[in-house]
């Protein structure tokens, strides 16, 4: 972390801290000078956050789907409740833990001397330092903030959309998340443990959060998701029969020509038959 000496009139100035050895930063180069791969950095930042905006947005046009649920329960403040309440937490943890143990910085400017004089009043009163921060390291903010809303999107789009439109999100996504992970090893933003538990945090939130506590909160899709798993939530037992064969005008007609009848049967429920011939039905509900 950043560490100051006094010096007369006031002055004060970085001193300097060596790095500590880090298997990431020996097999990536250091381009922590890089102007190119820092907005590359931030730009990857604001893809996964326009990406999680246009899932916020599927409830407004769900009636307009092709391939997924129309009928999904799923609303934008349920979305951004789950989002936020992910982050507090994790921020929260994060806090615990660099202020508990600082490690030197691996970043250009926490290891080089610099000025760090402030110039105006406002910079006393607003940032505690005039340089960047260079002690909380442990755990990574930026890699938190990544896997959360990799977390949410593949909690939403497995919910409202088909296995296979899912899947292409999420691939798409992934290469995404793993060249930000490279970028800020390059950049020296971070160590590789701070990535790694950053990882473990948000995955860890995402499993206990919103697989296991948050599972009866209505966001999540009730009635299953499009691959055909439904929930177990206010379901009753249904026995399906079929009838051996179907009369039209009273003459058997072959199983091939027209489909079964279909009595369902529900203990707590009258039975219900369903009989059709191409596309006409017919429902009717006799006493058991």
């Amino acid at each position: 972390m950043e560490e100051y000496v006094a010096l007369k009139e006031n002055e004060t100035i970085t001193l300097q801290s060596a790095r500590l050895y880090d298997l990431g930063h020996a097999l990536m180069p250091d381009r922590s000078a890089s102007t190119a791969i820092r907005v590359i950095n931030e730009a990857l930042q604001y893809t996964m956050f326009l990406a999680l905006a246009g899932v916020f947005a599927v409830p407004y046009w769900l009636p307009l789907l092709t391939d997924g649920r129309r009928d999904a329960k799923v609303y934008t403040v349920d979305m951004v409740t789950r989002f936020l309440v992910s982050l507090a937490i994790g921020h929260f943890l994060r806090m615990c833990c660099y202020l508990v143990t600082s490690l030197p910085g691996p970043a250009q400017h926490c290891i080089v001397d610099m000025n760090n004089k402030p110039k105006t009043v406002m910079d006393i009163l607003t940032s505690p330092r005039v340089g960047g921060n260079c002690g909380d390291l442990i755990f990574s903010g930026h890699m938190l903030t990544v896997v959360t809303i990799f977390s949410i999107i593949q909690l939403y789009v497995e919910c409202i959309f088909s296995r296979r439109t899912s899947l292409l999100v999420l691939l798409a996504l992934s290469p995404l998340a793993f060249w930000q992970v490279l970028n800020i090893l390059l950049l020296r933003a971070h160590y590789t443990v701070d990535m790694v538990v950053a990882v473990e945090v948000a995955l860890f939130l995402n499993l206990t959060l919103h697989r296991l506590w948050w599972v009866s909160d209505h966001a999540v899709c009730e009635e299953g998701s499009v691959s055909g798993t439904p929930s177990d939530t206010n379901s009753e037992s249904v026995i399906i029969h079929f009838d051996e064969e179907v009369v039209d005008e009273g003459r058997p007609v072959s199983e091939s020509a027209l489909p079964k009848v279909l009595v369902i049967t529900s203990p707590d429920s009258n039975s219900e038959s369903l009989s059709g011939q191409g596309e006409t039905l017919e429902c009717s509900q006799n006493d058991e």
